[in-house]
């Protein structure tokens, strides 16, 4: 008979508090008193963290050795990567039906930014040292920090070293190497409203793709605003406030404008003398050239406004706009057609875009879910999808409604079979 895995506190502590589907998969089925035909212990148990970024497990054919203050012994046990090592808990069948390479990955990069001994430290620089970070010795490793169009060019920033509310998050490793690096904008003015301003940090660049989370990390932790798309340009008006909820937000920001050379900004990429803004309608000039300047000759159709660079220029081929131009971060692809971002006959599903009308999608509840998700089932007391939570598994005739269910003697029936019983 398969046996429950056994985790190390610390490890438990991580699934409780991680945001990941792996995370509270493993998290829920501990939880419970009995075995999973899910995970299986079959090759590896005892569960534990290593700083180095690894997990070490005890392989199944070795015995369970405990020192003499109770702790686990190291003697038998082998350490890998992450990801590596969490498929191996998955029954083969469950990882094929349910779960993506992007879960294992999202899962990696959580465990990573949790657990590593690089020596990684945060330092928060004022403004006056904007332009030294951007010219730091990086770390390359080939992630979007390497690929950061404004890398070396610390003199494009003087806008920003004059904004006495502006400071950088960089952070680097043992040996100085700059590892990630993301603006912070103190001060900035919500919807028009003077009297309501925050705190938010900009458009994350890393090295590596786990140190994402740590950033993330860092802004919660300081209450800070960040974007939901912090990986990336695009939803420049969208962003998780300190509470976790999304909230649509047209930001200013009151500085002095007038330089000799410009950077080119992610999220407040528009403005006019004396102001920058997210919003597009509000617009005199774009700061999205690569060569210090501002301004530029092409036309966002959709917004209304100035695209600086011709590789940015997308033509919408489908949906609402089409036929129009926009700026790449404001359109999607969707097999290989692209779409305005906000196109109300698409929607993201899972980190993927589907056009609505796909067979693999369905709506649940106001949310939109891949038909595969272990989270919702097909019922055929009403031939509609619902969550499994509203659901109960009937031997007979598959998933049905709770409020369709009654217990007789410990046997589940649908109403309609105890009536006839009856």
């Amino acid at each position: 008979m398969n046996a429950k895995p056994i985790y190390s506190n610390s490890f438990k502590k991580f699934l409780s508090e991680s945001d990941s589907r792996i995370c509270s998969i493993l998290h829920r089925l501990d939880l419970k008193d009995r075995p999973s035909s899910i995970v299986t212990t079959k090759d590896i148990n005892y569960i534990t963290n290593r700083k180095e970024g690894l997990i070490s497990y005890l392989p199944s054919n070795r015995p369970h050795i405990m020192n003499e203050d109770y702790a686990w012994s190291r003697q038998g046990r082998e350490s890998a990567r992450a990801g590596r090592v969490i498929r191996k808990l998955f029954d083969s069948r469950f990882i094929s039906r349910y779960l993506t390479d992007k879960d294992f990955e999202d899962f990696t990069n959580l465990y990573r930014s949790e657990f590593n001994d690089q020596g990684l430290q945060f330092i928060l620089h004022d403004c006056d040292a904007i332009g030294n970070v951007y010219n730091m010795d990086r770390y390359e490793n080939g992630g979007t920090l390497d690929n950061s169009c404004m890398n070396g060019d610390g003199d494009y920033m003087e806008m920003y070293e004059s904004n006495r509310s502006m400071q950088i998050l960089a952070l680097v490793n043992e040996r100085g190497e700059l590892c990630g690096r993301a603006l912070v904008w103190h001060n900035v003015i919500v919807n028009g409203n003077p009297s309501r301003t925050i705190t938010f940090m900009d458009r994350v660049y890393v090295s590596d793709d786990f140190m994402f989370e740590m950033f993330v990390r860092y802004a919660i932790d300081k209450k800070w605003y960040y974007k939901v798309n912090y990986k990336n340009g695009g939803n420049i008006q969208q962003f998780v406030n300190p509470d976790g909820d999304k909230e649509d937000l047209v930001l200013r920001v009151n500085l002095d404008t007038e330089f000799d050379s410009y950077p080119y900004i992610d999220t407040l990429s528009y403005g006019g003398d004396g102001f920058l803004s997210n919003d597009p309608s509000d617009t005199m000039y774009t700061y999205q050239n690569t060569g210090g300047d501002r301004d530029g000759a092409y036309w966002d159709d959709i917004n209304d406004c100035s695209i600086s660079c011709s590789d940015d220029v997308i033509y919408i081929e489908r949906g609402r706009y089409r036929g129009s131009n926009t700026h790449i971060d404001h359109a999607v692809d969707v097999d290989g057609r692209y779409w305005w971002v906000d196109d109300n006959d698409i929607v993201e599903v899972d980190g993927n875009w589907y056009e609505k009308s796909d067979d693999d999608i369905v709506e649940v509840d106001g949310d939109w879910y891949r038909n595969d998700d272990e989270s919702i089932a097909y019922c055929e007391c009403d031939y509609e999808y619902h969550l499994t939570d509203d659901l109960v598994y009937h031997d007979s005739r598959g998933w049905i409604l709770l409020e369709n269910a009654v217990k007789v003697k410990d046997v589940i029936y649908h109403k309609d079979e105890v009536e006839e019983l009856v």
